[in-house]
């Protein structure tokens, strides 16, 4: 029998983007930024199971993890203490202009009259997409510089609407 010391920590990550082994994963410090600016992490083995611990992490991947050990057991790394901020903006948030985010999946940003599409930095609000429209034809034209049958047609493509008459050519 012999007593041997512990291998070295391996870095991992960083600009050379080094990987660890099977059953492991790049653990980087808090003030690594998940590996920004070359940062390194070191590989650690990824836990087996974890306990009832309660204390959300937002790990590099973006995701939301219950604890530090569940985003560990899935491989990755912690990013930042706490829920990650949200991606997506939800029903009746600003969209379309600067710092505002993207409305999410099915939600199209809705702009008032006299908002020039976000050009005349406005901000729409994020709305529901219709499932369906009337036939009844008021052409209108889209933000995105398409003329539409009418405004419900251009939110159901995602669009709001800039005028309520056919689009220039241009």
């Amino acid at each position: 029998w012999e007593l041997r010391a512990c291998p070295p920590d391996r870095d991992c990550g960083g600009m050379a983007g080094a990987l660890c082994r099977d059953g492991e994963y790049c653990s980087y410090a808090l003030s690594a930024m998940c590996g920004a600016a070359d940062q390194t992490g070191v590989c650690r083995a990824r836990p087996a199971s974890c306990g009832e611990d309660d204390t959300p992490v937002c790990g590099c991947d973006d995701v939301t993890y219950a604890n530090a050990c569940e985003a560990a057991l899935e491989g990755v790394a912690v990013g930042r203490e706490g829920a990650c901020p949200p991606t997506e903006a939800a029903v009746g948030e600003p969209c379309g202009t600067r710092g505002a985010l993207p409305c999410a999946e099915g939600l199209f940003c809705n702009f008032p009259s006299g908002a020039d599409c976000g050009r005349a930095d406005a901000p729409g609000t994020c709305a529901e997409r219709p499932t369906e429209c009337e036939s009844r034809a008021r052409r209108v034209c889209g933000c995105d510089g398409t003329t539409y049958t009418n405004a419900c047609s251009a939110n159901l493509a995602g669009v709001s609407v800039e005028s309520t008459r056919a689009c220039r050519t241009r």
